[in-house]
């Protein structure tokens, strides 16, 4: 998979974050999404966050995904909670579940893990957020092996 990062930026929200009724607030220059209203976030490295996108875009489910960019560049997928699904089915997987109490950044801030940016920005056409069971169908198709061509098949090519 040869993916370009701008390929996959979009750093810019369509639209003023407080208009989409998420539950932020302030800290000094910095702002939060609090996880205590149905809202959770799912943190993937970026090579697992680049299969991921693709995942959800082919299936046309793509929610605001953030980027942060220290020590390693991770995503960060927002999501709606979904309280079938527990933190040992995101876990197994190898991502971080962030769920209630936790915060998570919004663009442009700081973080002591460096500073957030809009991967996927949200847009005022598309204000709502994958649920976590297809944000976790995402991860599972992404780190799932690729399955081996049978050899008739690679002899013939």
């Amino acid at each position: 998979m040869n993916i370009r990062p701008n390929d996959l930026v979009d750093s810019e929200p369509r639209v003023s974050l407080r208009t989409l009724g998420w539950p932020l607030y302030q800290v000094g220059s910095s702002t939060f999404l609090s996880t205590t209203s149905g809202f959770c976030g799912v943190e993937v490295n970026r090579t697992c966050g680049e299969r991921m996108l693709i995942v959800l875009r082919a299936a046309e489910a793509a929610g605001p995904v953030i980027g942060i960019s220290q020590p390693r560049r991770s995503y960060i997928f927002l999501a709606e909670a979904d309280i079938v699904l527990g933190a040992e089915a995101i876990t197994s997987l190898g991502a971080t579940l962030l769920k209630a109490p936790a915060v998570i950044p919004l663009p442009p801030s700081e973080t002591p893990a460096g500073r957030a940016s809009w991967v996927v920005p949200p847009t005022s056409a598309n204000r709502w957020l994958p649920s976590l069971s297809t944000v976790r169908w995402a991860l599972a198709t992404a780190v799932r092996p690729a399955v081996p061509e049978p050899a008739e098949h690679r002899e013939s090519a």
